[in-house]
């Protein structure tokens, strides 16, 4: 397989496994998505695509040629389940007329992807354009097909307006933008967007107006009605409707009757039981049994926690792949090891056990996975295998803790974990990246100046 092929491979099967994504296919299989939908699903699309790319990038040989393909994969898929979508709300409204595909915006594309091979640039900023940059390139496909049908149908005659809503966690100038305008009349910046913009911009169109936020996709209004006039949301409307919408992309029920459980955390079990999830172990441990026994063990402390919030953990010999111990712990995101336990893996042998244990919210692993990974010099790796297939692992992280950093109000933390929240403030706060992203990075970066391992596979 080219290089182009083995990417586009690994990016479908985590499109094709993820559960937020399931759950809008099959409503705009149905014909019951919105606009706001097909945003949500080009949104999730573009950013697999641009960690897959940006975990791949530096090994690259044709760096340019291979974004540009998966780019314009993005921009196929995009368009057709707009198109999709499109034709079932124009069904339901009695619109007699064709979608119409925005044209791709090759010269964006070329200068993104010839950026990927700019020698001047640290790796860091490679890594980035390939992730954020390439995913605002991709999330900007369904922008212009709003933008090319709106245009397309305001001059044919429909009275059409411009919706835009922020996301969960947007910029002053997002803000600022928020609103619904009439086509004609809308800032000449809607459809702009900085790098990690979860904005979702939609159109209403002709005699009906589109409800983005409601079941009934489309509502005619009562004769002689006028257009309500142009609506800005606050931050706080905005905050408020995009948990409305997470919250029926994700199934979110209320699990406050059972302890535990969480329906945010069902597992992904087909993907986790798939051969693709295994990949991600090819060649990491000394002999096959112990891969084998660690993506077993991957898989049972997922299936076992599914929907709830509880964590449990396997002990593993690194080299014969024996679970030498196994934690159901009864605490929420977490696990507590008995004294036994750790009196065991105090005088067990150096890098000789492998701990594995699920993260019920998908999340990278933590600073407390990193206090307990450093305590026990017979601790080989850390794993945390999410619940939606994703996997983090530290290793090698003994003895690098660095000196004790003490805060003016008493307390205390090495300077390994300082950094780490000091990476994690940049890409948080500085770079706008989501919880995960920025968690993700920062570990990244603080491996690399520390000298331990960490990788999300």
């Amino acid at each position: 397989m080219t290089e182009y092929e083995q990417l586009s491979a690994a990016i479908e099967s985590r499109i094709a496994s993820d559960p937020q994504l399931r759950a809008l296919r099959k409503k705009i299989k149905n014909g019951t998505a919105t606009l706001a939908e097909s945003s949500k699903y080009s949104q999730l699309c573009a950013q697999i695509m641009g960690q897959k790319l940006s975990g791949q990038v530096l090994e690259l040989s044709d760096r340019e040629g291979v974004c540009t393909q998966l780019l314009h994969d993005r921009y196929s898929d995009t368009n057709q389940v707009c198109e999709q979508v499109m034709r079932s709300i124009d069904e339901r409204a009695g619109i007699a007329m064709n979608p119409r595909h925005a044209a791709f915006p090759a010269e964006r594309v070329q200068q993104l992807a010839h950026s990927l091979t700019d020698p001047t640039v640290p790796d860091e900023t490679i890594r980035r354009r390939a992730n954020t940059g390439a995913a605002n390139v991709a999330i900007s496909f369904h922008d212009d097909f709003v933008d090319e049908n709106a245009a397309f149908r305001s001059d044919a005659g429909y009275e059409c307006y411009i919706t835009r809503v922020v996301g969960g966690a947007s910029c002053p100038w997002c803000s600022g933008m928020a609103g619904r305008y009439k086509y004609e009349e809308m800032p000449g910046d809607m459809f702009r967007r900085h790098d990690n913009c979860t904005c979702t911009v939609t159109f209403e169109q002709g005699t009906f107006r589109q409800d983005v936020w409601s079941p009934r996709s489309w509502e005619a209004p009562k004769t002689g009605a006028v257009a309500p006039p142009p609506k800005v949301f606050s931050q706080e409307e905005a905050d408020r409707l995009e948990q409305e919408r997470l919250s029926e992309y994700r199934g979110l029920t209320d699990f406050s009757t059972k302890p535990g459980k969480n329906d945010l955390a069902i597992a992904n079990m087909e993907y986790i039981n798939s051969e693709a999830f295994a990949e991600k172990f090819k060649g990491k441990y000394a002999n096959e049994k112990v891969e084998s026994a660690v993506i077993s063990a991957c898989r049972q402390v997922v299936k076992n926690r599914d929907g709830t919030n509880y964590e449990e953990a396997f002990f593993i010999d690194a080299k014969t792949g024996k679970t030498v111990s196994y934690i159901k712990s009864k605490k929420e995101n977490g696990v507590n090891m008995p004294d036994k336990l750790k009196d065991y893996l105090t005088s067990a042998k150096e890098k000789s056990i492998i701990m594995i244990h699920n993260h019920p919210n998908s999340s990278p692993l933590s600073t407390d996975d990193y206090v307990t990974s450093t305590k026990y010099a017979s601790l080989f790796e850390v794993i945390a295998s999410g619940h939606n297939g994703d996997v983090y692992a530290f290793r090698d992280t003994f003895g690098t803790e660095g000196t004790e950093f003490k805060y003016p109000d008493g307390k205390k933390e090495c300077q390994t974990v300082r950094d780490y929240r000091i990476a994690y403030t940049k890409h948080k706060e500085r770079y706008g990246l989501s919880e995960f992203e920025a968690r993700n990075l920062a570990w990244e970066d603080t491996s690399a100046l520390r000298g331990f391992i960490y990788e999300k596979r």
